[in-house]
């Protein structure tokens, strides 16, 4: 009775960090499932033996699922569990950038979920052309945001010698000139349009 009590909260409880794996299972499932199907029906002469074959392998391992059907979910709620008490103790004994860093780990985790919904649904409704466009245009748009956080940090460390040569004078102008378009922008909080002023040159 106990166990029957414990083996039924197993499978009601939410998993509070690993419920993504059971949704990728999933869809996971059903996409090889549907590529099974789709390869079922086009095989021509060959149905029939893909048929018996089938057959012969569900009698075959129909029992064995039976028997460990259940073993993939206790997993997962022990490893959901074990993430959790690990978690608990991270947050007791870190120290505080520690956690910070956790912090911002998880955040660009969840954007990349979500940026990876966007690719997958943009596939689903227009095609792998219409999702590769999509993924350019983001990653263009993150390399963008990094390079002006880089060039943020580094420009009140950097500061660029101009000695005398061939071209340094152009290259020395040029410097001062997005150095002084990123200050003004800056203080406008417009600090990520000198790029697009800088590479239309």
């Amino acid at each position: 009775m106990a166990d029957n009590q414990i083996e039924t909260e197993n499978k009601n409880q939410e998993l509070k960090h690993l419920g993504f794996v059971r949704i990728v299972a999933i869809q996971a499932l059903v996409c090889v499932s549907n590529i099974y199907e789709y390869a079922k029906q086009n095989c021509g002469p060959l149905r029939s033996t893909v048929g018996t074959v089938e057959g012969t392998v569900t009698t075959v391992l129909y029992p064995v699922y039976e028997k460990l059907k259940d073993f993939p979910d206790d997993l997962l709620v022990f490893i959901d569990h074990k993430i959790d008490e690990a978690i608990n103790k991270f947050d007791e004994h870190a120290p505080p950038f520690a956690k910070q860093a956790v912090y911002q780990a998880q955040g660009l985790i969840q954007k990349l979920t979500l940026k990876t919904v966007k690719v997958v649904n943009e596939a689903q409704t227009g095609g792998p052309r219409a999702a590769i466009n999509y993924a350019a245009k983001e990653y263009k748009e993150f390399l963008l945001t990094q390079s002006v956080k880089l060039w943020s940090g580094l420009r009140p460390v950097c500061t660029l010698p101009c000695s005398g040569g061939k071209g340094s004078s152009n290259s020395c102008s040029l410097v001062g000139e997005v150095q002084q378009c990123h200050q003004g922008l800056d203080s406008e909080g417009l600090c990520c349009l000198w790029i697009f002023a800088f590479s239309s040159r």
